[in-house]
Protein backbone atom coordinates (compact mmCIF):
# COMPACT_ATOMS: atom_id res chain seq x y z
CA UNK A 1 0.00 0.00 0.00
CA UNK A 2 2.90 2.57 0.58
CA UNK A 3 3.72 1.91 -3.14
CA UNK A 4 0.88 2.43 -4.37
CA UNK A 5 0.49 5.87 -2.76
CA UNK A 6 3.79 6.92 -3.02
CA UNK A 7 2.93 6.78 -6.91
CA UNK A 8 -0.75 8.51 -6.16
CA UNK A 9 1.56 11.28 -4.59
CA UNK A 10 3.86 11.79 -6.77
CA UNK A 11 1.07 11.94 -9.62
CA UNK A 12 -0.34 14.54 -7.82
CA UNK A 13 2.45 16.38 -7.02
CA UNK A 14 3.14 16.92 -10.74
CA UNK A 15 -0.57 17.50 -11.56
CA UNK A 16 -0.47 20.44 -9.30
CA UNK A 17 2.88 21.37 -10.54
CA UNK A 18 2.31 21.33 -14.22
CA UNK A 19 -1.56 21.85 -14.66
CA UNK A 20 -1.26 20.82 -18.34
CA UNK A 21 -1.03 17.48 -17.36
CA UNK A 22 -4.87 18.01 -16.29
CA UNK A 23 -6.56 20.73 -18.35
CA UNK A 24 -8.93 17.94 -19.30
CA UNK A 25 -12.20 17.88 -16.45
CA UNK A 26 -12.36 14.12 -16.72
CA UNK A 27 -8.17 13.12 -16.11
CA UNK A 28 -8.54 15.69 -13.18
CA UNK A 29 -11.44 14.90 -11.41
CA UNK A 30 -10.83 11.22 -11.69
CA UNK A 31 -6.98 11.34 -10.90
CA UNK A 32 -7.59 14.16 -7.82
CA UNK A 33 -10.58 11.50 -6.70
CA UNK A 34 -8.75 8.63 -6.93
CA UNK A 35 -5.45 9.80 -5.33
CA UNK A 36 -7.54 11.08 -2.58
CA UNK A 37 -9.17 7.90 -1.76
CA UNK A 38 -5.94 6.52 -1.60
CA UNK A 39 -4.29 9.10 0.69
CA UNK A 40 -7.36 8.46 3.05
CA UNK A 41 -7.84 4.72 2.64
CA UNK A 42 -4.07 4.68 4.09
CA UNK A 43 -4.32 7.71 5.99
CA UNK A 44 -7.35 5.44 7.93
CA UNK A 45 -5.34 2.19 7.70
CA UNK A 46 -2.81 3.28 9.68
CA UNK A 47 -5.36 4.91 12.54
CA UNK A 48 -6.55 1.96 12.45
CA UNK A 49 -3.25 0.15 13.35
CA UNK A 50 -2.27 2.29 16.05
CA UNK A 51 -5.47 2.15 18.19
CA UNK A 52 -4.51 1.93 21.79
CA UNK A 53 -5.81 -1.20 24.15
CA UNK A 54 -9.61 -1.26 24.52
CA UNK A 55 -9.51 0.73 27.93
CA UNK A 56 -8.00 3.80 26.19
CA UNK A 57 -10.58 3.75 22.97
CA UNK A 58 -12.90 6.59 24.41
CA UNK A 59 -10.08 8.84 24.70
CA UNK A 60 -8.67 7.51 21.34
CA UNK A 61 -11.82 8.03 19.67
CA UNK A 62 -12.46 11.46 21.59
CA UNK A 63 -9.08 13.10 20.17
CA UNK A 64 -10.37 11.45 16.70
CA UNK A 65 -13.57 13.82 16.79
CA UNK A 66 -11.81 16.18 18.08
CA UNK A 67 -9.15 16.57 15.52
CA UNK A 68 -11.90 16.39 12.85
CA UNK A 69 -13.93 19.38 14.36
CA UNK A 70 -10.81 21.39 14.69
CA UNK A 71 -9.65 20.56 11.21
CA UNK A 72 -13.14 21.56 9.61
CA UNK A 73 -13.03 24.68 11.39
CA UNK A 74 -9.44 25.80 10.27
CA UNK A 75 -10.28 24.66 6.51
CA UNK A 76 -13.76 26.82 6.89
CA UNK A 77 -13.05 29.16 9.09
CA UNK A 78 -9.63 30.34 8.89
CA UNK A 79 -7.76 29.25 6.13
CA UNK A 80 -9.99 31.35 3.37
CA UNK A 81 -7.75 34.32 5.57
CA UNK A 82 -5.19 33.25 6.36
CA UNK A 83 -3.91 32.17 2.55
CA UNK A 84 -4.63 33.85 -1.05
CA UNK A 85 -5.09 30.52 -2.62
CA UNK A 86 -6.01 27.23 -1.82
CA UNK A 87 -3.31 25.40 -0.22
CA UNK A 88 -5.28 22.89 1.66
CA UNK A 89 -4.90 20.01 -0.63
CA UNK A 90 -1.23 20.60 -1.68
CA UNK A 91 -0.61 20.47 2.26
CA UNK A 92 -2.25 17.49 2.72
CA UNK A 93 -0.32 15.74 0.51
CA UNK A 94 2.33 16.60 2.02
CA UNK A 95 1.38 15.84 5.49
CA UNK A 96 0.86 12.23 4.04
CA UNK A 97 4.27 11.72 2.57
CA UNK A 98 5.11 12.82 5.74
CA UNK A 99 3.67 9.90 7.73
CA UNK A 100 4.68 7.39 5.18
CA UNK A 101 7.89 8.38 6.04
Amino acid sequence: MPRLLAVALGSLGYAIYDPSFTESIQVSVSLFCGGLFLCCLFCHGELAMRRPAPRHLTAFYLMISLGGALGAIFVGLLAPYLFAALYEFPLTLCLTNEIIR
